[in-house]
């Protein structure tokens, strides 16, 4: 019980405190709305980036339970994991030229053992949790289309 809510409350403040820097980059990077991007003139801070994040939260709150939202979020955090190291894998494959700052130790096969076993995890999720898993997917499938939309106007 107290370990799962210093747990919880951990996830809490790391994606309180990250998640609006996200939105804040990408919108500094020309990837979101340009507004989002704003610092707060006196306290320095991506103030609309906050205010958009805490939105976001609050609507998932109003329109999930706290077991779906815990189970979503963790899912979720685990797809993107799985997608990290598929992108990690791929880069050191089709650009090997690039410096390395940092070593992965036990490349190839360490990433390929943590995929295969977050990829397992994700699979036993979509046996489990079939409407959770789904709804991940497509929020990663929306997100990746609005960004090639995204990117196709912004270049004109």
């Amino acid at each position: 019980g107290a370990a799962a809510a210093v747990a919880v409350l951990g996830a809490l403040i790391a994606a309180g405190t990250c998640d609006p820097r996200v939105l804040f980059a990408m919108a500094r990077d020309r990837l979101f709305f340009a507004r989002v991007g704003d610092v707060h003139p006196r306290a320095r801070t991506p103030y609309v980036a906050v205010l958009v994040s805490a939105a976001l939260a609050m609507l998932y709150v109003w329109v999930s339970t706290f077991e779906a939202l815990a189970a979503q979020f963790v899912l979720g955090m685990w797809l993107f994991y799985a997608l990290c190291v598929i992108g990690l894998i791929r880069l050191r494959i089709t650009r090997p030229d690039l410096p390395r700052p940092y070593r992965m130790p036990g490349f190839p096969w360490l990433p390929a053992l943590f995929l295969a076993a977050s990829l397992g995890l994700l699979a036993q999720a979509a046996v489990a949790l079939p409407l959770i898993s789904l709804s991940n997917i497509a929020v990663v499938a929306m997100g990746y289309r609005v960004y090639r939309i995204w990117k196709r106007y912004s270049r004109s």
